[in-house]
């Protein structure tokens, strides 16, 4: 995630001023802030309409200058880009810092990368033993405990071959410090087994996709979100793959530390279907006989949730 703000490095990538401060902003004596109460914005607006207006003005977005390669394995609705948040408000006053300083990470979504390092974006960083094949935004290096634990929610993206490994290992180190009620994971379609000779998706297994219940997580986490993505051509297939899941959803329990599990709660509410268009080619631009000769194929996502 880039930022925009007045000391923003040339390169573009500092950064949120929460999330890494400079000596400037760390060093900030808040027992001289002025009240500002000159200021309409906080004499007539209420604190609570002041709390939306710093919300909506602190929002990850993606960065338009910063867009990924549409053929690469990363690039998919909602990751087309860079994203970072605008912190040059956390600098206009002492005031508007105080009330603000919090707000960047409670809105943003940490996203790390389980897998082989050309799968991901070439801003991300290996964290970990080069064995356990867990990738971060550099930014995370800079983040102190205190404001990993302002982190509510993290998105993985695994190949399935390092979702075991990497999930086992996900809170470790300093990420132990990470306090999530939600984690997304995203199975993308070039992350089941041998997809690029099109081999059918294979049954759940704990031995062919992951053996949740030997997977601890913190006890903060409330949520679990599973996107499970392939082509259209194979909706068919995934429709099995997750309906094993439902009919079996006793078995598959996520397990909190505490002892509490995260089950399915409700098939016919959990378990949503969306749909987009994307590349036919990936990576080296090699083409696949099952895509077809056309630049574009459909894709189909089947997400499924576990609540505590």
């Amino acid at each position: 995630m880039d930022t925009s703000s007045p000391s923003a490095s040339p390169s573009g990538n500092s950064p949120p001023a929460t999330c890494a401060p400079t000596r400037e902003l760390r060093n900030i004596d808040l027992t001289t802030m002025h009240d500002q109460s000159q200021s309409p914005l906080f004499s007539k607006i209420p604190p609570e309409i002041r709390n939306e207006i710093f919300d909506l003005a602190l929002q990850e977005y993606i960065d338009p200058n910063k867009l990924y390669g549409r053929e690469t394995y990363f690039s998919r609705p909602g990751f087309e880009g860079r994203k970072r948040v605008d912190t040059a408000l956390l600098r206009t006053c002492k005031r508007v810092y105080e009330e603000t300083r919090a707000v960047p990470l409670g809105n943003l979504e940490l996203c790390f990368y389980l897998g082989n390092k050309g799968r991901e974006p070439q801003e991300y960083i290996e964290v970990g033993p080069p064995s356990q094949e867990i990738s971060v935004h550099p930014f995370f290096k800079e983040m102190w405990p205190e404001q990993c634990k302002r982190i509510d929610r993290i998105h993985v993206f695994a190949q399935m071959y390092a979702l075991h490994l990497g999930l086992n290992n996900l809170f470790q180190n300093k990420r132990q410090f990470i306090a999530p009620s939600t984690i997304t994971i995203t199975i993308r379609y070039t992350d089941w087994w041998w997809w690029e000779y099109a081999y059918p998706i294979y049954p759940i297994r704990s031995d062919r996709f992951i053996h949740i219940s030997a997977i601890t997580l913190p006890n903060c986490v409330n949520t679990i979100v599973v996107e499970f993505e392939t082509s259209e051509k194979k909706e068919k297939q995934l429709e099995k793959v997750v309906g094993e899941i439902l009919q079996r959803r006793v078995y598959w329990t996520w397990m909190r530390k505490d002892g509490s599990k995260l089950a399915i709660k409700d098939a016919d509410e959990e378990v949503r279907t969306w749909k987009w268009n994307g590349p036919t080619r990936f990576g080296d631009g090699g083409r696949y006989p099952h895509h077809g000769d056309g630049e574009v194929m459909g894709y189909v996502v089947k997400v499924v949730t576990w609540t505590a």
